[in-house]
């Protein structure tokens, strides 16, 4: 489903599928164990579809266990905006994925905005999604390679720009010395 985004080609896809299905074929054998009927087996390269029934082990959002380590819905309790990324916001992004496990933890008066690299849904569907608006990094028709070689600075530069956005329409005034927290 990601190859794609990674830069996987159609027949590469192809193979990596016929791949997997052969893996999940060998462990229903060997453990008796469905690995396509285990919700999220097929995420991080298909790693959990391995540690399930070899290991034993328990499936969470990746996002959701960061987001508890680092205590993130206490860190966010008071915000007033919270800033959120993704290198391709789609639909995907609203399913298990950091944008989505974000919306959740922040307090619901809190607007979320997505910076991206890509930004694939519409305004609406945004919206729908409880997110406050997806913007992407990218600073005009540009290709892959050259959003690449100066992500740091232009998520810096978009993310800069929502804060002077909010700052405005929020009637806050901002300064030179306003730091974006990277």
């Amino acid at each position: 489903m990601f190859g794609p985004q990674k830069g996987a080609s159609a027949a590469e896809v192809d193979a990596i599928d016929s791949g997997l299905e052969h893996l999940a074929a060998i462990l229903r054998t060997e453990t008796g164990t469905d690995v396509t009927a285990i919700p999220g087996a097929g995420a991080a390269g298909g790693l959990p579809a391995c540690l399930v029934p070899l290991l034993g082990a328990v499936l969470m959002p990746g996002s959701d266990m960061v987001m508890r380590a680092i205590g993130f819905a206490d860190l966010c309790a008071d915000a007033v905006l919270v800033l959120t990324g993704e290198g391709s916001f789609d639909s995907q992004s609203l399913r298990g994925k950091v944008v989505a496990g974000v919306r959740r933890v922040t307090p619901a008066a809190c607007p979320v905005v997505v910076i991206a690299g890509r930004v694939a849904l519409g305004p609406q569907q945004t919206r729908e999604a409880g997110i406050a608006a997806a913007l992407s990094i990218a600073p005009g028709p540009t290709c892959f390679d050259e959003l690449s070689t100066s992500t740091t600075e232009l998520v810096r530069n978009t993310a800069a720009h929502v804060a002077s956005m909010y700052a405005a329409f929020a009637g806050v005034s901002t300064t030179p010395a306003t730091r974006i927290a990277s």
